[in-house]
């Protein structure tokens, strides 16, 4: 294995453990816009397993039924306002 692949391999890695997702996570939600405590958020963010606006049960992104997990936030102050699903989020626009 080359020097790039083991890179790879290492990035792979470290994208599907807990600690990966996390600051992956935080770090989109930062770039959309997102203040607050951003780590008791995610905690909370993983706890939520239905949309706190239309109550269905939440798919997986891909899926093809819009069911996935959306952050909602106000835009104008950037603070967090629920967890929604996809179609819900796209709703509010």
């Amino acid at each position: 294995m080359n020097h790039k692949e083991e890179i790879a391999e290492r990035n792979r890695i470290y994208s599907h453990s807990e600690i990966g997702r996390r600051k992956t996570m935080i770090f989109a939600w930062k770039s959309r816009g997102l203040i607050g405590n951003h780590n008791k958020i995610y905690d909370y963010y993983l706890k939520i397993d239905k949309c706190q606006e239309c109550d269905c049960d939440f798919g997986v992104k891909g899926d093809g039924t819009l069911t996935f997990k959306c952050m909602d936030h106000c835009h104008k102050t950037g603070l967090f306002r629920n967890v929604i699903c996809a179609t819900c989020n796209f709703a509010r626009r």
